[in-house]
């Protein structure tokens, strides 16, 4: 079996595994809004299916598109030159990177505004940036060492 297949497998075994689990929570959050003798809390409930859907959503059709890559040869090709293709790499770091600036710009800015109304929400948004920042800089310093 080629390393790539052995790859498809193990992301379709991680992706049941992933969906199986979110089903699980999903009951468990629609189990919880449901109090003895009463109403369901809405908020709860919405919360959860909402959250627990986008991910059965996404587990879906990630299952099926390695299911369909590993009976047809033909697809797992497609979708191994997509992946180690250079350009498509090279397009996606250059997506995480100006998804990660913007972010980082939006969360001060963010951070800048709230200071005026809500000291909380400032240092939440805060800390948020000071994680993110620690997070990229320790990538960065790990990644520039090879």
């Amino acid at each position: 079996m080629n390393p790539f297949r052995k790859t498809i497998v193990r992301r379709l075994k991680l992706s049941v595994l992933i969906a199986v689990f979110g089903a699980l929570a999903a009951i468990a959050g629609i189990l919880y809004s449901l109090p003895s003798g009463g109403p369901p809390d809405l908020s709860v409930l919405s919360k959860s299916i909402g959250l627990f859907a986008g991910i059965e959503a996404v587990c879906i059709f990630r299952i099926l598109r390695y299911a369909r890559a590993l009976r047809a040869p033909e697809q797992l090709a497609a979708l191994e030159i997509a992946e180690k293709d250079e350009r498509n790499q090279s397009i996606q770091l250059r997506t995480c990177r100006s998804t990660l600036y913007l972010t980082l710009a939006l969360l001060g800015f963010g951070g800048i505004v709230c200071s005026f109304f809500n000291p909380a929400l400032f240092f939440t948004l805060g800390a948020i940036l000071i994680v993110i920042l620690v997070i990229f800089l320790a990538f960065w310093l790990y990644y520039r060492q090879y």
